[in-house]
């Protein structure tokens, strides 16, 4: 069992319909992402869109990743929406705390031009065995 870095509840593997498994907290209904899974998650090309912009107004926090026990820093997650999110800087994992996943869902939206989700979905079907006539 893993416990939560924010409130000490038990964490849940949770398998979701974006084909990533999620460790949930039920006790603050925080969730955490292994690196590469916010990208899956919200259909985009990577977990940060600027990881170097972000990490420069990083603050470190008192709370230890689930996965490797690294420290979580606080970070903006994309200028200039006020979204302040938690990455572990050992392992890369995200957390993120209760009512977060709406809002980057809204924000992911905004991110990336309706092209490149179409190059991604095109690449994801000829990944599954499309073949084209």
């Amino acid at each position: 069992m893993t416990t939560c870095p924010k409130c000490g509840g038990e964490m849940h593997e949770v398998d979701s319909s974006e084909r990533v498994t999620l460790d949930f907290c039920s006790g603050c209904k925080g969730i955490f992402f292994d690196a590469g899974e916010i990208a899956l998650y919200f259909e985009l090309s990577v977990d940060l869109p600027n990881l170097d912009l972000s990490k420069a107004s990083a603050q470190p926090t008192d709370f230890s990743c689930p996965k490797c026990d690294g420290r979580f820093e606080e970070l903006q997650y994309s200028a200039p929406e006020p979204l302040v999110i938690d990455r572990c800087g050992t392992c890369g994992g995200i957390w993120l705390d209760r009512g977060e996943v709406p809002r980057l869902e809204v924000l992911s939206a905004k991110l990336e031009a309706p092209a490149s989700r179409m190059l991604r979905a095109m690449r994801e079907i000829r990944d599954k065995g499309y073949k084209p006539l």
